[in-house]
């Protein structure tokens, strides 16, 4: 009796995926029948594409290829700093952030052990923590927070009511102008803010604690409260129906100036009973 062994040679193929022409988008290619197999792993198959240098006959050269790579590492480290793990470190207490610079140097007046123990940045530590952020990007997003920390702190920044003073007098400079021009922005602000309860948009509670010591809003409802008067009986030549900051303007117009114009004699009657209250002496033409 003559046994005969059959043996199946396994060759190795090749991976081949095709789809027919008759599917319509790529999600339908995924339920045509492909055939699949595997190939055998090349003996450079560990190094990516773009580190590969071949030599005159065409083939890889490994000595320049993973001196290419380890090159492109040093750089990559160079960037992240020596050391860098980009994973996240084993406890949130464990992030270390250094100071960014500023033209070159420290940023001044940041004191980084301090700010690590606040409990602003020790909750932003956890939430990092949790979503596995690395060290490295940490360190990224705290320095751009700190460098532009300042300017948004400004930007909420309130004056007290001495800097806010400080600059109104500057345009209002005797004290009696300044009393009475804060009088008009009071009553002006006062007037609007009718009716409205103290915890709603535009009361006078509300429009005091936001602008209150801002001189520009100050400045705005004085000049409001000296064109409205709200009711006052005002004579028309009297100093108070112009402010310090009208009169110039008044002097400048063509209704001081000219005789002709309707306006002319209480337009100088209102620029005289001004000079004439504030320095006891009409104004010289």
């Amino acid at each position: 009796m003559t046994t005969e062994t059959q043996t199946t040679a396994t060759d190795t193929t090749t991976t081949d995926t095709t789809t027919t022409s008759t599917d319509t988008s790529l999600l339908q290619s995924g339920s045509t029948a492909t055939t699949t197999t595997t190939t055998e792993a090349g003996p450079h198959d560990w190094l990516p594409e773009k580190y590969r240098v071949t030599n005159e006959a065409g083939e890889i050269d490994e000595a320049a290829s993973t001196r290419k790579l380890a090159d492109a590492y040093r750089s990559l480290e160079s960037k992240l700093g020596k050391g860098a793990t980009l994973t996240a470190p084993e406890k949130p207490e464990d992030y270390k952030i250094t100071a960014p610079l500023v033209d070159g140097k420290p940023m001044e007046g940041l004191d980084v052990d301090e700010f690590m123990k606040d409990p602003m940045f020790q909750g932003i530590a956890k939430d990092a923590h949790a979503a596995g952020i690395p060290n490295e990007h940490m360190q990224f997003f705290m320095e751009k927070w700190l460098q532009h920390a300042p300017e948004l702190l400004q930007a909420e920044k309130q004056l007290t009511i001495d800097e806010a003073s400080k600059e109104l007098s500057a345009m209002w400079t005797d004290e009696a102008t300044f009393k009475g021009n804060l009088s008009k922005a009071n009553r002006a602000t006062t007037e609007f803010s009718k009716g409205i309860a103290a915890d709603q948009p535009g009361s006078f509670d509300r429009l005091d604690k936001k602008f209150g010591n801002d001189p520009d809003f100050v400045a705005l409802m004085a000049r409001i409260g000296a064109e409205s008067k709200f009711g006052e009986d005002t004579p028309p030549g009297s100093a108070a129906a112009v402010s310090d900051v009208d009169i110039e303007a008044l002097q400048k117009s063509e209704a001081y100036w000219k005789p002709e114009h309707p306006d002319h004699a209480k337009v100088k009657a209102q620029v005289s009973a001004f000079y004439t209250q504030k320095f006891g002496t009409a104004p010289h033409r």
